[in-house]
Protein backbone atom coordinates (compact mmCIF):
# COMPACT_ATOMS: atom_id res chain seq x y z
CA UNK A 1 0.00 0.00 0.00
CA UNK A 2 2.89 2.35 0.71
CA UNK A 3 3.98 1.95 -2.91
CA UNK A 4 0.51 2.81 -4.12
CA UNK A 5 0.01 5.78 -1.73
CA UNK A 6 3.36 7.33 -2.64
CA UNK A 7 3.61 6.37 -6.33
CA UNK A 8 7.01 4.84 -5.52
CA UNK A 9 7.53 1.25 -6.60
CA UNK A 10 11.06 1.26 -5.14
CA UNK A 11 9.81 1.12 -1.54
CA UNK A 12 10.44 -2.14 0.27
CA UNK A 13 10.30 -3.27 3.89
CA UNK A 14 13.50 -4.04 5.79
CA UNK A 15 12.11 -7.50 6.51
CA UNK A 16 8.83 -9.41 6.82
CA UNK A 17 7.97 -12.26 9.18
CA UNK A 18 5.10 -14.74 9.22
CA UNK A 19 3.85 -17.05 11.95
CA UNK A 20 3.03 -19.85 9.54
CA UNK A 21 5.66 -22.37 8.41
CA UNK A 22 7.72 -21.75 5.31
CA UNK A 23 5.89 -22.85 2.15
CA UNK A 24 7.61 -25.03 -0.42
CA UNK A 25 7.94 -22.09 -2.80
CA UNK A 26 8.91 -18.73 -1.26
CA UNK A 27 9.50 -17.03 -4.62
CA UNK A 28 6.19 -15.10 -4.64
CA UNK A 29 6.95 -13.71 -1.17
CA UNK A 30 10.44 -12.57 -2.10
CA UNK A 31 9.25 -11.08 -5.39
CA UNK A 32 6.41 -9.16 -3.75
CA UNK A 33 8.21 -7.84 -0.67
CA UNK A 34 11.69 -7.46 -2.19
CA UNK A 35 13.35 -8.00 1.20
CA UNK A 36 14.24 -10.86 3.57
CA UNK A 37 11.16 -12.95 4.43
CA UNK A 38 11.11 -15.10 7.59
CA UNK A 39 8.69 -17.89 8.49
CA UNK A 40 7.74 -19.73 11.71
CA UNK A 41 8.26 -16.57 13.76
CA UNK A 42 6.35 -15.61 16.93
CA UNK A 43 4.42 -12.89 15.09
CA UNK A 44 3.45 -11.73 11.65
CA UNK A 45 5.15 -8.37 11.15
CA UNK A 46 6.49 -5.92 8.60
CA UNK A 47 9.50 -3.76 9.46
CA UNK A 48 9.86 -0.55 7.45
CA UNK A 49 12.38 2.27 7.57
CA UNK A 50 11.23 5.10 9.84
CA UNK A 51 11.91 7.62 7.09
CA UNK A 52 8.83 6.29 5.26
CA UNK A 53 6.72 8.24 7.76
CA UNK A 54 7.97 11.47 6.23
CA UNK A 55 7.38 10.70 2.55
CA UNK A 56 5.12 13.28 0.96
CA UNK A 57 1.87 11.81 -0.28
CA UNK A 58 1.18 13.00 -3.84
CA UNK A 59 -2.57 12.60 -3.41
CA UNK A 60 -2.81 14.15 0.05
CA UNK A 61 -6.03 15.97 0.88
CA UNK A 62 -5.51 18.74 3.47
CA UNK A 63 -9.24 19.09 4.14
CA UNK A 64 -9.59 15.37 4.80
CA UNK A 65 -6.54 15.45 7.05
CA UNK A 66 -8.00 18.33 9.08
CA UNK A 67 -11.31 16.50 9.36
CA UNK A 68 -9.58 13.32 10.55
CA UNK A 69 -7.43 15.30 13.02
CA UNK A 70 -10.61 16.83 14.43
CA UNK A 71 -12.29 13.42 14.65
CA UNK A 72 -9.24 12.00 16.45
CA UNK A 73 -9.17 14.91 18.89
CA UNK A 74 -12.86 14.36 19.56
CA UNK A 75 -12.36 10.65 20.15
CA UNK A 76 -9.48 11.28 22.51
CA UNK A 77 -11.69 13.63 24.53
CA UNK A 78 -14.46 11.03 24.53
CA UNK A 79 -12.18 8.22 25.62
CA UNK A 80 -10.16 10.19 28.14
CA UNK A 81 -6.99 8.71 29.55
CA UNK A 82 -6.06 5.70 31.62
CA UNK A 83 -5.22 8.06 34.49
CA UNK A 84 -8.81 9.21 34.86
CA UNK A 85 -11.08 7.68 37.47
CA UNK A 86 -13.58 5.15 36.09
CA UNK A 87 -16.57 7.36 36.84
CA UNK A 88 -15.33 9.95 34.30
CA UNK A 89 -15.44 7.44 31.45
CA UNK A 90 -18.86 6.21 32.61
CA UNK A 91 -20.23 9.74 32.74
CA UNK A 92 -18.73 10.58 29.35
CA UNK A 93 -20.26 7.52 27.67
CA UNK A 94 -23.68 8.11 29.18
CA UNK A 95 -23.65 11.76 28.11
CA UNK A 96 -22.63 10.85 24.57
CA UNK A 97 -25.46 8.31 24.32
CA UNK A 98 -27.99 10.75 25.72
CA UNK A 99 -27.36 13.46 23.10
CA UNK A 100 -29.85 11.78 20.75
CA UNK A 101 -32.62 12.45 23.25
CA UNK A 102 -31.52 16.02 24.06
CA UNK A 103 -29.48 17.25 26.96
CA UNK A 104 -28.35 14.71 29.53
CA UNK A 105 -29.72 14.93 33.03
CA UNK A 106 -27.26 15.32 35.91
CA UNK A 107 -29.33 13.01 38.09
CA UNK A 108 -29.17 10.19 35.55
CA UNK A 109 -25.42 10.62 35.15
CA UNK A 110 -24.92 10.75 38.93
CA UNK A 111 -26.93 7.54 39.38
CA UNK A 112 -24.97 5.78 36.63
CA UNK A 113 -21.68 6.69 38.33
CA UNK A 114 -22.97 5.63 41.78
CA UNK A 115 -22.86 9.18 43.14
CA UNK A 116 -25.34 11.69 44.37
CA UNK A 117 -25.79 14.84 42.31
CA UNK A 118 -23.82 16.78 44.92
CA UNK A 119 -20.95 14.28 44.84
CA UNK A 120 -20.83 14.45 41.03
CA UNK A 121 -20.82 18.24 41.12
CA UNK A 122 -18.04 18.17 43.70
CA UNK A 123 -15.95 15.70 41.68
CA UNK A 124 -16.37 17.80 38.53
CA UNK A 125 -15.45 20.97 40.46
CA UNK A 126 -12.24 19.26 41.60
CA UNK A 127 -11.50 18.69 37.92
CA UNK A 128 -12.05 22.40 37.24
CA UNK A 129 -15.40 22.12 35.50
CA UNK A 130 -19.13 21.93 36.06
CA UNK A 131 -21.65 19.45 34.71
CA UNK A 132 -22.61 21.91 31.99
CA UNK A 133 -18.93 22.52 31.16
CA UNK A 134 -18.29 18.77 30.99
CA UNK A 135 -21.20 18.31 28.57
CA UNK A 136 -20.15 21.37 26.59
CA UNK A 137 -16.59 20.05 26.19
CA UNK A 138 -17.88 16.78 24.75
CA UNK A 139 -20.25 18.58 22.41
CA UNK A 140 -17.47 20.85 21.18
CA UNK A 141 -15.10 17.95 20.48
CA UNK A 142 -17.75 16.13 18.48
CA UNK A 143 -18.94 19.26 16.70
CA UNK A 144 -15.49 20.01 15.27
CA UNK A 145 -15.38 16.61 13.60
CA UNK A 146 -19.01 16.62 12.49
CA UNK A 147 -18.76 20.06 10.86
CA UNK A 148 -15.85 18.86 8.70
CA UNK A 149 -18.04 16.05 7.33
CA UNK A 150 -19.83 17.47 4.27
CA UNK A 151 -22.36 14.63 4.30
CA UNK A 152 -23.84 15.99 7.55
CA UNK A 153 -26.15 18.99 7.41
CA UNK A 154 -26.05 21.53 10.23
CA UNK A 155 -29.51 20.37 11.27
CA UNK A 156 -28.21 16.78 11.50
CA UNK A 157 -25.25 17.92 13.59
CA UNK A 158 -27.47 19.93 15.94
CA UNK A 159 -29.63 16.81 16.43
CA UNK A 160 -26.62 14.52 16.97
CA UNK A 161 -25.32 16.86 19.68
CA UNK A 162 -28.64 17.14 21.51
CA UNK A 163 -29.49 20.72 20.57
CA UNK A 164 -33.18 21.54 20.34
CA UNK A 165 -32.68 23.60 17.18
CA UNK A 166 -30.00 24.50 14.66
CA UNK A 167 -29.74 28.12 15.77
CA UNK A 168 -28.79 27.03 19.32
CA UNK A 169 -26.06 24.82 17.86
CA UNK A 170 -24.78 27.69 15.68
CA UNK A 171 -24.57 30.05 18.67
CA UNK A 172 -22.69 27.45 20.72
CA UNK A 173 -20.31 26.72 17.84
CA UNK A 174 -19.57 30.42 17.40
CA UNK A 175 -18.86 30.65 21.14
CA UNK A 176 -16.45 27.67 20.93
CA UNK A 177 -14.55 28.65 17.79
CA UNK A 178 -15.29 32.28 17.02
CA UNK A 179 -16.73 31.15 13.68
CA UNK A 180 -20.08 29.93 12.44
CA UNK A 181 -20.22 26.26 11.44
CA UNK A 182 -20.44 27.33 7.78
CA UNK A 183 -17.32 29.50 8.08
CA UNK A 184 -15.45 26.72 9.89
CA UNK A 185 -16.48 24.19 7.25
CA UNK A 186 -14.93 26.38 4.51
CA UNK A 187 -11.69 26.79 6.50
Amino acid sequence: MARWFTNRNDLAPKWVSFQHPEPSDTTPYSAFFNCPVHFSRPETAVCVDGSYLFITLPHANPQLRQMMDDVCAGLVKQLGTALEPGWVAQARQLILKSFKAGLPDIGTVADATNMSEEELKSQLAQRGTSFRGFVDELRQALALGYVRDPSLSLVDIAYLLGFSEQSAFQRAFKRWTGKTPGEYRKF
